[in-house]
This record gives C-alpha cells, structure tokens and sequence, in this order.
C-alpha cells in the first residue's frame, strides 16, 4: 500500500476502505454496480445445467442399481413365483379359497402361502377381497 502525504509533510495512515477487488457489491443511485445482469443469468443457467445433469446421473445410477438387484435375485416372478389375484366370495374361508385355486396341492401348503403373500395376520379374511394367491405350477 502506498503512503499518502499531506501538504505538511506528515504521513497519513493507509486507508482501510476496501479496494475496487476487495468490495463487496456497492449501490449506486440505487442501482446495485456488481455483476452485470446477464453475467447473472448466465451464471444461473450454468446452475441450472449442472442441477438437471446431476439428477439424471442420479436416476441412471438408481435404475441400474434396480437392473443389478432384479438380475442378481433372478426377477420378481421368482421371488413370488406365479401368482394370480382373486376375490374372496361370500362365506369363504383361506381353506375355501385354498381349495378352489390349487385342488391338486395340500390345503395347508396353499393356505400358509397365501398368508405369507398378503402378510395377514389371521386366518379370516372378509368376502370382496382380494388377495394374492399361487399360480398353477408351469
């Protein structure tokens, strides 16, 4: 920093006002003098870009994420294996419904799937509703 001189001669101490790089964004006649107007724009739409490339890096990575983890676990359809949906009618049981979509397996077998396919907790279910229930085997 340079050192001022007054007319006498003495030595007038530095400023401690900001320099022109140093300042922040000053008001002139009630205009702001910082940054020009486009210069800003042109910096949010930069933003912009960089916020909509991040999202869709994320989503590919989430997506590929969700291709790894269905190849690794062999799909969903064996995970559940063949399922069908049905309504329960008036005045079935799990036992009923049970008989009618598997006549050819074990009542008890159907039954405990069907209960671990629709996370009930008892074995009464009211009529009109509809519940998972094992395909036929293929």
């Amino acid at each position: 920093m340079a050192v001022a001189r007054c007319q006498g001669g003495s030595v007038r101490p530095p400023s401690r006002r900001a320099t022109a790089a140093q300042a922040p964004i000053a008001v002139r006649a009630g205009r702001p003098c910082g940054a020009h107007p486009l210069r800003r724009v042109e910096r949010a739409q930069a933003g912009l870009a960089t916020l909509a490339v991040t999202a869709l890096v994320t989503a590919g990575v989430v997506c590929g994420l969700v291709v790894v983890a269905q190849v690794r676990g062999g799909g969903a359809s064996n995970a559940l294996g063949h399922t069908e949906i049905v309504q329960v009618q008036a005045g079935e049981s799990l036992e009923d419904v049970a008989v009618r979509i598997a006549p050819d397996r074990p009542v008890a077998e159907t039954v405990h799937r069907i209960v671990d396919l629709n996370g009930l907790a008892a074995g009464a279910v009211a009529a009109g509703r509809l519940l998972v229930v094992p395909g036929p085997a293929r």
